[in-house]
């Protein structure tokens, strides 16, 4: 149970600070309301799973490589998170700009969202990171609270776009978003210290 609960916070402390897919659920319900809002979180928690899988698989993997290919797996990982929270900081409108021109948020989240590398390698480096990636049961624990942890914040978060989202304005949102990208960045960096 504590496992599943570490997983949980792991899970709220990754997805809280807004990436690619949260600025894409806000913009999706601030322009186009609760109910596209609602589809497009859907899609970002589906696609969540759908990449988890993926990355346990390969996490599970690069356990029983030899040292040095398992190093770089986690290397990658981390220069993963530090181009997306490079993109993040400086491309911050032109990711807010595509929001409007979504037509089938759902599907098309979800698309984005399981066959990202970014989004793979953002969960490859959370679990090369944690210390379940040798225990396979352990680690579904961990990666079923990262789940339940983005099955609730990303549906809270695009209801409350669709309410707050249109009275905010576009300058607070970005740089809540460019926040999020110096998280990331942070992360990698904390990833690269706790590994050394």
């Amino acid at each position: 149970m504590l496992i599943l609960i570490a997983g949980v916070v792991v899970g709220l402390v990754s997805v809280i600070p807004l990436g690619p897919m949260s600025m894409t659920i806000i913009g999706v319900a601030t322009q186009q309301g609760r109910l596209a809002g609602a589809h497009a979180a859907a899609g970002v928690v589906a696609g969540d799973l759908f990449a988890a899988s993926a990355a346990v698989a390969l996490a599970l993997a690069g356990s029983r490589l030899p040292d040095g290919m398992f190093v770089g797996l986690q290397m990658a990982a981390v220069a993963v998170l530090v181009v997306v929270g490079l993109l993040l900081i400086m491309r911050t409108e032109r990711l807010s700009s595509l929001a409007n021109d979504i037509e089938r948020p759902g599907s098309v989240l979800f698309t984005l969202t399981a066959l990202s590398p970014i989004t793979v390698g953002s969960w490859l480096a959370i679990l090369l990171a944690s210390p379940f990636v040798a225990h396979p049961a352990q680690l579904g624990l961990f990666v079923a609270g990262i789940i339940v942890a983005s099955g609730v914040w990303h549906p809270v978060l695009a209801l409350g776009a669709a309410s707050v989202g249109p009275r905010l304005g576009q300058p607070l949102l970005f740089r809540l978003a460019r926040l999020g990208g110096v998280f990331m960045i942070g992360l990698a960096a904390a990833m690269v210290l706790l590994g050394g």
